[in-house]
């Protein structure tokens, strides 16, 4: 038996056959052998439906919340399912970043939290196919978009599957289990970090292509890329130390 997956979809089977079909009706192609996940440390029970969304944005700048106002209205349009979305403010805050989505998720009671950086574009419904992922996948944790992220980094990294930090969601129930982000996390490695943690314990991180565009701001001032770039150095650093991996 091997395993293979949809070239369109990602969905992942083990079969027999020798070119099997997704069920959305695309070619599978073989999948080769990446890092062992472990069986789940604890049984998954029944998870909360999926039936609202807790919409998580961390806001730097005032281009930032320029931008969260248009994901607001954006969320507006093309929301299938009821919402909240919280804005943190974290310009004058030395918070880290991780520990500012942290604070966005506290207090809340959807059954999932979606971690959306304010400049991501969102351009059509995303919520039921999201919600689709965690109703079929019992052990399914997170989920989300990998933007263009190679399956071969990803395995460098010593994962099996990823999601980007800027359009990630998880299971309340099991975010708050394990304490949320590492806020150790300046910038950067906080997504990286919790999807090694759910993997080590035998859970699911599966990555989908969303209705969402995402690419680096080019306008980012001096400090903020010297903060970027000291954020990432010093969360890659931290993630090998903590992981042995990467």
């Amino acid at each position: 038996m091997q395993t293979f997956e949809c070239v369109s979809c990602q969905r992942e089977c083990r079969t027999y056959a020798r070119s099997p079909r997704c069920v959305c009706g695309k070619q599978m192609t073989a999948k080769e052998a990446g890092p062992a996940r472990a069986a789940p440390a604890v049984i998954v029970g029944e998870w909360a439906a999926p039936d609202k969304f807790d919409i998580v944005t961390v806001t730097h700048n005032d281009r930032n919340r320029r931008e969260a106002a248009e994901m607001r209205e954006a969320l507006d349009e093309f929301s299938e399912l009821p919402y909240t979305l919280r804005i943190v403010d974290n310009r004058r805050n030395s918070r880290t970043y991780a520990a500012a989505c942290n604070s966005g998720a506290a207090g809340q009671t959807a059954p999932v939290i979606g971690f959306i950086n304010p400049d991501v574009e969102i351009t059509g419904p995303f919520m039921r196919q999201v919600a689709e992922v965690f109703d079929t996948g019992r052990h399914t944790v997170i989920t989300g978009e990998r933007f263009g992220k190679s399956r071969e980094q990803v395995r460098e990294w010593g994962l099996l599957d990823w999601t980007c930090g800027a359009a990630m969601f998880v299971r309340r129930e099991w975010f708050g289990r394990v304490g949320g982000f590492d806020e150790r996390y300046a910038w950067a490695w906080e997504e990286t970090d919790i999807c090694m943690q759910a993997q080590r314990a035998g859970y699911v991180v599966r990555s989908i292509q969303l209705p969402m565009w995402h690419e680096s701001p080019t306008t980012d001032t001096t400090k903020d890329l010297a903060f970027k770039r000291r954020g990432f150095e010093m969360g890659q650093a931290l993630y090998r130390r903590k992981w042995h991996a990467g």
